[in-house]
């Protein structure tokens, strides 16, 4: 994904090297599409995990009151 931040791990080290290796032409394309394919999963898997901690931040709100009011908000009465 362009514009994150580069996941550690084996998986972003293996496509370099499988991209290094193509574009010396020491291997075919499917070496660096089967590289891509571990990256993407644990990118897959980063998004996934961002989305239900969303989510279960929203629940914990709704649980314990469901939000504020603006019109409540004290310090709007002071403006």
């Amino acid at each position: 994904m362009v514009g994150t931040p580069c996941l550690p791990g084996r998986a972003d080290r293996y496509l370099r090297l499988a991209q290094a290796q193509y574009k010396y032409g020491l291997v075919d394309y499917l070496i660096v599409i089967d590289a891509e394919r571990p990256l993407l999963a644990n990118q897959l898997s980063l998004a996934q995990a961002v989305n239900s901690h969303m989510a279960a931040s929203i629940q914990l709100i709704k649980a314990l009151g469901g939000g504020w009011n603006p019109s409540e908000d004290p310090s709007a009465r002071l403006r």
